[in-house]
């Protein structure tokens, strides 16, 4: 998978966005922010929750939800129909989706969550995301995380056959 991993200069940032972080961390606010300017969409597992609320409040984020899709949503893009039985389980079991959404649309950039990036991979779904046609963005700690996961998964499956 080509991604490109965002660093912390060039954000577009709004009234909003330094609000937002405080509720939801300054990574996640960056991405809206930047999916926001470059007319991008937001892979983010639902519900987001409040930082420091120990998963007990959701995070008000209806300034954004326009921007938000969720992991189910990557099921609908035709390039990646093959994998859609095996991965709709866990992912519908992880990710409670969004009431509406943002519909994912070739050659809209794709902004990923570091817990995003670990659910598409748990499913074998990110060295795939290339055929969406889209670039894909992930923060830097999120890039690095999705390379670890694929290192790991295929030394597993090194591993498995060694022993089969």
């Amino acid at each position: 998978m080509t991604t490109r991993s965002l660093g912390r200069s060039g954000y577009g940032w709004r009234a909003w966005s330094l609000q937002l972080a405080n509720e939801i961390g300054h990574d996640l606010a960056e991405l809206i922010a930047t999916a926001e300017r470059d007319g991008g969409i937001i892979i983010a597992p639902a519900p987001i929750h409040k930082l420091g609320s120990f998963m007990e409040v959701e995070a008000d984020i209806s300034s954004c939800a326009h921007l938000l899709s969720d992991t189910r949503a990557i099921l609908q893009v035709p390039a990646l129909a093959a994998t859609r039985q095996q991965a709709s389980t866990y992912l519908r079991r992880h990710d409670r989706g969004w009431s509406l959404p943002a519909p994912i649309t070739l050659g809209k950039p794709l902004y990923l969550t570091g817990l995003a990036v670990t659910y598409i991979a748990t499913v074998e779904l990110l060295p795939l995301l290339s055929r969406v046609g889209a670039p894909v963005f992930v923060s830097r700690e999120a890039d690095e995380h999705a390379k670890e996961l694929i290192k790991g998964n295929e030394l597993l499956q090194r591993c498995s056959r060694c022993f089969s």
